[in-house]
């Protein structure tokens, strides 16, 4: 399994504190345009929802853009305990 760097939970999650976030959606490209999700992106990912779990930040998806399509954590049922619906949020900022 490849090693996740410890600091992009901690990027995140530092982002999100200082936009005063309450959730957050992942997103990034592969620009192979392969979509399935690596090792990293699933450890990561975790990472990203534990940290968040820590700081009260809900991690509502993690988004894996390529060409065609895109992969979602949330639609696969990936995001562990996570569940948001997105009739809950009454605004929804792309920073």
């Amino acid at each position: 399994m490849h090693q996740v760097q410890p600091l992009m939970a901690e990027k995140c999650s530092r982002f999100a504190l200082d936009n005063y976030a309450s959730s957050m959606i992942l997103a990034h490209t592969h620009p192979s345009g392969n979509i399935k999700p690596s090792d990293r992106d699933q450890v990561m990912t975790k990472r990203i929802i534990e940290t968040g779990k820590l700081l009260d930040i809900k991690v509502i998806d993690h988004l894996i853009v390529g060409n065609p399509g895109y992969f979602s954590f949330a639609d696969e049922g990936m995001m562990g305990d996570t569940k948001v619906l997105f009739k809950d949020y009454k605004q929804v900022s792309i920073i």
